[in-house]
């Protein structure tokens, strides 16, 4: 009786080769350089699909999940994404984003990167109102907002000229010890030339130069500047 010829696939060294062929699994930290890379040269969506490619989504190359070996979608991933988008003025795909990293399979809680990263988005596309609901959010989740995310915030009202806010911001930065540097002034008063306020534009470059907060441009906080009136990201 003759011996059955195996068949290739059965085969060690064709299994070796198969292995050989596939090359190495990417890292964690080659999914996010990836992310990064595509959003530095405006490439979202693509940075975008390298993270779907993660924790069982689709595949980067076919409409079929990706391997079982793939490395689960972290916090540094969706922070890259997002940041990605921000770069490209898709503030809505970044707060899309937020929605998506807290749901399942992936269940994670956005850190002050994630939320410095989105309001950076919001503060490119001219959203002041957004960028200040998330520096709402942010508070409200225990995040305690850095010189990043206050000078992202001070550069949205300045570019829309609400003057009385970005004092009111820069009041509270003072008041919980975050030192404003040259850009939380700088915006400062671009907020008040927006409105051709030049007497209180001059009034914050000396407070400025003082290197100390005061009431030379109001004597009074106009109000809170976390507005419980701000729109939702959904309107």
């Amino acid at each position: 009786r003759e011996e059955a010829t195996p068949s290739p696939s059965a085969s060690p060294s064709a299994s070796a080769s198969a292995s050989v062929a596939r090359g190495p699994m990417p890292t964690t930290r080659t999914y996010t350089c990836a992310i990064e890379s595509y959003g530095r040269v405006g490439k979202w969506s693509k940075a975008v699909e390298v993270l779907n490619s993660l924790n069982g989504r689709l595949s980067l190359s076919t409409d079929q999940p990706s391997p079982d070996d793939a490395p689960i979608a972290d916090v540094a991933h969706f922070n890259a994404a997002i940041t990605a988008c921000g770069r490209a003025k898709q503030w809505r795909q970044s707060l899309a984003l937020i929605d998506t990293m807290r749901q399942p399979p992936y269940q994670l809680k956005p850190d002050s990167i994630t939320f410095n990263a989105a309001i950076t988005a919001c503060e490119k596309s001219g959203q002041w109102q957004r960028v200040l609901m998330l520096l709402h959010q942010m508070a409200s989740e225990g995040l305690k907002p850095d010189l990043i995310s206050c000078n992202a915030v001070m550069t949205a009202l300045g570019r829309a000229g609400q003057s009385s806010k970005a004092v009111a911001l820069l009041e509270t930065m003072t008041k919980h010890g975050l030192e404003p540097d040259v850009i939380t002034y700088t915006m400062a008063i671009n907020a008040f030339a927006k409105h051709g306020q030049w007497r209180e534009a001059l009034q914050m470059l000396n407070q400025m130069r003082q290197g100390g907060s005061s009431s030379a441009a109001t004597s009074t906080i106009p109000g809170s500047i976390l507005d419980s009136n701000l729109p939702s990201p959904a309107e």
